[in-house]
């Protein structure tokens, strides 16, 4: 789910619509209107494969970008008559080959990406003029005692509020890492402790400006019933933790 930043009134969810029903597309991402409290959505798109995450894009309002269980990123415009994607990537070995669980765009007006994590280890830049290929991709490789590495299977992403470079990634073995794009220490540079006990299944950061910087604090989610917020100051143990959820916690944010 994601709320639009230019038009508050309208939020998008993604759709599965099971086995049970062959005749509808794999994929569907619906807006809705809450100012009209009506039972038929603002938008409808659709997509050949799941859509396993989507967002707006905050700099282009008619733009909607998803990532699908197939490895591709696809954008719909809602000014087309299309409802499937007016842009997509092609399925390869250039970019993801695994199902793309986190998307979210960073920059500003003049200058933004699109940046996509999946759990074959890699992120992704991209630009939404051209979806040929990422301008820019790195594997994540988390080192270990004795320089043993092992792929980091990341299935969320979040960066600070007004950074391009750093993030933090949550994986599928319940790991929270920091990390970084460029510069000599790109990749993952540090391991959270005492973290979930299973799947991670988002991070966001605070991103409220004000008087006091909340900037390094980010919020965690996992299957293992519980919701922790962390800081990027200190990577001992989580600052505070919700526990005791009665199911899976499936996203989270500020």
């Amino acid at each position: 789910m994601d709320w639009n930043q230019q038009f508050p009134e309208l939020i998008l969810a993604t759709y599965y619509p099971g086995e049970d029903t062959h005749l509808d597309p794999d994929g569907t991402v619906v807006v809705w209107n809450l100012r009209y409290r009506t039972e038929t959505p603002e938008f409808v798109f659709h997509c050949g494969s799941q859509v396993t995450s989507s967002v707006f894009a905050p700099f282009h309002p008619n733009l909607v970008l998803g990532g699908t269980y197939s490895g591709i990123i696809t954008i719909w415009d809602n000014r087309s008559r299309k409802r499937t994607p007016v842009q997509k990537t092609s399925l390869g070995v250039h970019a993801h080959t695994h199902p793309i669980y986190d998307v979210r765009v960073v920059g500003t007006q003049n200058a933004h990406n699109l940046i996509s994590v999946s759990n074959d280890g890699m992120v992704c830049t991209w630009s939404l003029e051209n979806l040929s290929q990422p301008q820019d991709k790195m594997e994540l490789q988390a080192v270990f005692p004795q320089t043993q590495t092992r792929p980091v299977y990341a299935t969320c992403i979040s960066l600070p509020a007004n950074d391009v470079n750093n993030f933090v990634v949550g994986t599928e073995d319940g790991l929270l890492y920091t990390a970084c794009r460029h510069g000599n220490k790109a990749g993952i540079i540090s391991k959270f402790d005492d973290t979930h006990q299973g799947y991670v299944t988002g991070v966001d950061f605070h991103k409220v400006t004000g008087p006091i910087d909340f900037g390094h604090l980010f919020v965690s989610s996992g299957f293992d019933y519980s919701v922790k917020i962390w800081s990027t100051q200190q990577s001992s143990k989580p600052l505070h933790a919700l526990e005791g959820f009665e199911g899976y916690v499936y996203d989270c944010g500020w």
